[in-house]
């Protein structure tokens, strides 16, 4: 919670790319508007939509998520929507040596995260 979460105040206006990197309301608003969160969403810290979607999330304490730090990175996500709640709970984040990404994935990471400074030039 402390990490990403609270103070609210400082989570929900995150101002530069550290800022973002631990606010949950943050990466929670651009991976709903966009699907998804990548090295690029840290351009939309000041776009209008998120900054919109941001004032809806609300951080709760959760002793049993608390309980697994700091072990594991856990987190739960509630969702109320059209009348009904979504729960997601994740103990081991996926990334972690003990829940690693297949290779596809971690090469689809690795290639989003580098091509843009490719030189499609040189072999």
């Amino acid at each position: 919670m402390l990490l990403v979460g609270a103070p609210e105040a400082k989570k929900t206006n995150p101002q530069n790319i550290v800022d973002g990197q631990f606010s949950a309301p943050f990466v929670l608003s651009v991976a709903l508007s966009t699907g998804g969160m990548k090295w690029d969403s840290y351009q939309l810290l000041h776009d209008p939509q998120i900054r919109a979607l941001m004032t809806k999330i609300h951080c709760e304490y959760d002793t049993e998520i608390e309980a697994e730090f700091p072990t594991n990175m856990s987190g739960k996500l509630t969702v109320h929507a059209r009348g009904q709640v979504f729960v997601k709970k994740i103990v081991v984040p996926r990334g972690e040596p003990s829940n690693f990404l297949p290779q596809e994935e971690m090469l689809a990471k690795f290639t989003s995260l580098t091509e843009p400074y490719w030189d499609q030039n040189k072999q």
